[in-house]
């Protein structure tokens, strides 16, 4: 980013577009979904936060950058279609909700390796993540807890909300392999390793629901 910031704030100016489109698409309560993530995001990005020295950015406050990103995915990817297509109270139903724990601990999972990949850049910019507080080993070991809770709700969406076991399955099975990727995340990894290797693994949960929903007869 620090290296092709015009292409950074051409790509921004392009999202903004984009989006400002879709927005005259969409029913008003799909757009109040938009709300709490913006001003997160802005949180997030520009020193609005007061302390005793200077104002800060939200991702600057302890560990919690990991945290703020993977709020904001599982929010906007599990409220705005759903919300888009029913009314606002259908984000309360169970399903939804299930969705939205689940999705908010995958995340989180997939945005630690990150994290240990930009440590030292992390530091130099004053920025804490868990693996600067606790360390890398601490840090992958809470990601395999988050796993483990992250199965244990879709085992229990399955046994008592109706979740398919097709959709179980391929939740489940994609948080094995996600699992057995996580002690390979070192910082000395080659730059691509980690968007081919942990971003892959949120194409791959998509793809396993996907074909175990459109073919039942392999469940």
């Amino acid at each position: 980013m620090n290296t092709h910031k015009s292409i950074y704030y051409i790509l921004i100016a392009i999202s903004f577009l984009l989006l400002s489109s879709q927005v005259f698409y969409m029913p008003f309560r799909a757009c109040v979904v938009f709300i709490p993530v913006g001003l997160l995001g802005i949180g997030y990005t520009f020193p609005v936060i007061p302390t005793q020295k200077k104002r800060k950015r939200l991702r600057d406050i302890y560990w919690f950058k990991t945290l703020w990103i993977a709020l904001a995915l599982a929010w906007i990817t599990t409220f705005l279609p759903v919300i888009f297509m029913e009314s606002l109270s259908s984000s309360f139903k169970p399903q939804v909700l299930f969705i939205f724990s689940r999705s908010f601990l995958f995340i989180f999972v997939l945005c630690i390796p990150f994290d240990i990949r930009d440590m030292n850049f992390d530091k130099l910019n004053n920025v804490n993540t868990l693996p600067i507080r606790v360390g890398i080993k601490s840090s992958i070991y809470i990601a395999i807890i988050l796993l483990l809770v992250f199965i244990c709700i879709a085992y229990i969406q399955l046994l008592y909300f109706k979740l398919a076991i097709g959709p179980a399955f391929a939740l489940l099975l994609s948080a094995m392999i996600t699992l057995s990727l996580l002690p390979f995340a070192q910082a000395k990894r080659p730059p691509l390793f980690f968007p081919i290797v942990y971003d892959g693994a949120m194409l791959l949960q998509w793809g396993l629901i996907f074909i175990f929903i459109h073919y039942p007869y392999l469940n």
